[in-house]
Formats: C-alpha cells, sequence, structure tokens
C-alpha cells in the first residue's frame, strides 16, 4: 500500500514518549509502499533505540533518493562499537563494554525487528556512524512499490 512517510511518521512518533525531544525533518512529501503498521513499528523502535542510547538532539529526517523513500533518525551519540556493527540488527545481541557482540535472551531485540520487517517489505535498513553527529540509521522504502523503484 502507498502510503505517506510523513504521515506514519507523525503516528510513530505519537507513541514514542509522545513525540517529544524529536526533531522532524521534511524535504518534500515522499510516499513509499510498505505495510503503514510495519513502518510505525520500525520508526518507533529506531526512534527508541536513539533516545535511549543516543544523546540529544534526536531527528527523524524523510526525503527522496533514486526510487527510494527515506527515512534516517540520527542522535548525537557515541554511536555503536566498529566491533558490534556486524551484528547491529541480530537477535537478541547488545555490544558489551569491549564492544563485541554477546547474545543475551530478553534484549537486544528492537533492531532484529526492524530488519525482519524491513526485508518483509522490501526495503533496506543500514547503520552509519559519522564521528561528528553520531548514529544514523537509514531505512529505504520503494517509492512505487518494487525495490529500488
Amino acid at each position: 500500500m502507498q502510503v505517506s512517510l510523513a504521515e506514519v511518521v507523525t503516528d510513530a512518533l505519537a507513541g514514542v514518549h509522545g513525540g517529544q525531544d524529536v526533531e522532524v525533518r521534511r524535504d518534500g512529501g515522499p510516499l513509499g509502499v510498505v505495510d503503514p503498521f510495519h513502518l510505525r513499528q520500525m520508526v518507533a523502535n529506531l526512534v527508541t533505540n536513539a533516545v535511549r542510547y543516543g544523546a540529544p538532539p534526536v531527528a527523524v529526517t524523510i526525503s527522496a533518493s533514486d526510487g527510494w523513500s527515506v527515512v534516517e533518525v540520527t542522535d548525537q551519540g557515541a554511536g555503536v562499537p566498529d566491533e558490534f556493527v556486524p551484528h547491529l540488527f541480530d537477535r537478541f545481541t547488545r555490544p558489551t563494554d569491549d564492544g563485541t557482540s554477546t547474545h543475551r535472551p530478553g534484549t537486544g531485540f528492537g533492531l532484529y525487528i526492524v530488519r525482519r520487517l524491513a526485508e518483509a517489505n522490501g526495503c533496506r535498513i543500514s547503520y552509519d556512524r559519522d564521528e561528528a553527529s553520531g548514529s544514523r540509521f537509514r531505512l529505504e522504502v520503494p517509492a512505487d512499490g518494487r525495490p529500488g523503484g
């Protein structure tokens, strides 16, 4: 179903700490073909992690790029330890103090859910760290129903 990313992001943020302390930036009004419930869950999980583990300001940017509609969630925290990045979207993993992965039942499930929902909807999820700006999670949603379309 084709949906307005801005509307779904607004709905998702209303359920995450009332949307407080999260800046929303929009570049136009991109549409994406995605299950709106799944998109709300993905955005809520990403923003919850940014608020919980990152540092303010937390921002959600909505834009379009090369046939994709894009939702980026950024924060100004320390970012994910480089050693842990390959395990970031694995089930039940969280970084330990030394940055390696650990499997602890009951924790580390949110990003795994994001990855699985992204895959189920033909979306792409990625992470990168910028020393100057903390963490950036990038969710790319097909703009017209075809991956990359």
